[in-house]
């Protein structure tokens, strides 16, 4: 029996996502879409252009205002952030 380690699982998964289409970003690119806030989770320069990308219909102040209440979310506790996140996506 052979021995799985972390590295060969995560080389497993970026193969994957890359195989579907997604951009693998190596560390320094991250850190630079981050910024100075390393407690950051989310790469805003990415949702910004996703947001765009993806509602190039809707008006630019609509996706401006999206952006905002999406990155507006209390995301002390988890579970609550996303009920007010699937409630914004519904309303």
């Amino acid at each position: 029996m052979s021995t799985i380690y972390e590295s060969d699982i995560e080389k497993f998964v970026i193969e994957l996502f890359q195989s579907q289409g997604r951009t693998f970003l190596e560390v320094e690119q991250r850190e630079e879409l981050r910024g100075q806030d390393y407690t950051q989770s989310l790469l805003l320069p990415k949702l910004q252009e996703a947001i765009n990308r993806l509602n190039p219909a809707i008006p630019e102040h609509a996706r401006q205002d999206g952006y905002k209440h999406f990155i507006g979310l209390d995301t002390r506790n988890l579970s609550e952030s996303n009920e007010l996140f699937h409630q914004m996506m519904t309303e």
